[in-house]
């Protein structure tokens, strides 16, 4: 880590640079450039925002600690594992856009996601519940099996195609939402509201709907 930190201190722009792999935790990168870098498979923590990562790679690699409520525009977090996260109060129209990224078993109890680019995001096992998803796009396959979304607020959510196999979401609020061809077997949805609610062709069993 001393090794990098005086390379960082010495030279700012590690532009198309080869990082695949590299562990970059703990490291500061205020006015660094990592236009183009490979960090394919690298080991990141929310620091690396401080850098410029216009057309960076990222696919596979970790990162740790980020606020999504305050994450820049023009990142592409496909396939990006992202531990720890936290979602504080957002700023005014920010919209939150993790497309693709790898969020499994995430803490977003009450978060506020209303909007949010969330298409093919893997949120298997992520606690959800109370969230705000209103008006949020869960579509492209996303996956949220066995999370849990109790009391979250999905109205005219897009859940087209995604995965909810055994998510609990007993009591949220789906009224007007998309769950256009979505996976609800073994889905809790006891005293969900799901007035208005597209469920053409919505894989599901009757235990787990019961009255629909």
């Amino acid at each position: 880590m001393v090794r990098w930190q005086l390379r960082l201190h010495l030279r700012k722009d590690f532009s198309f640079e080869q990082l695949a792999g590299v562990d970059l935790r703990h490291l500061r990168f205020r006015r660094v450039s990592l236009r183009g870098a490979n960090l394919t498979g690298a080991s990141l923590d929310g620091h690396i925002l401080e850098a410029d990562l216009t057309d960076a790679v990222l696919h596979n690699a970790s990162i740790a600690g980020l606020d999504l409520a305050r994450l820049p525009d023009g990142i592409d977090f496909a396939r990006v594992r992202l531990l720890e996260v936290r979602c504080s109060s957002r700023r005014d129209s920010h919209i939150v856009r993790v497309r693709g990224a790898d969020l499994t078993g995430a803490d977003l109890r009450a978060a506020d996601l209303r909007g949010a680019d969330l298409r093919a995001v893997n949120l298997s096992g992520a606690d959800l519940r109370g969230a705000k998803l209103a008006g949020a796009d869960l579509g492209g396959r996303a996956n949220l099996r066995g999370a849990n979304l109790a009391g979250a607020t999905l109205f005219a959510a897009n859940l087209a195609y995604a995965d909810l196999l055994g998510a609990n979401l007993r009591e949220a609020d789906l009224r007007e939402a998309n769950i256009w061809q979505t996976d609800l077997r073994m889905a809790d949805l006891t005293a969900a509201n799901l007035a208005g609610a597209d469920l053409c062709g919505a894989i599901r069993d009757s235990t787990a709907m019961p009255g629909i």
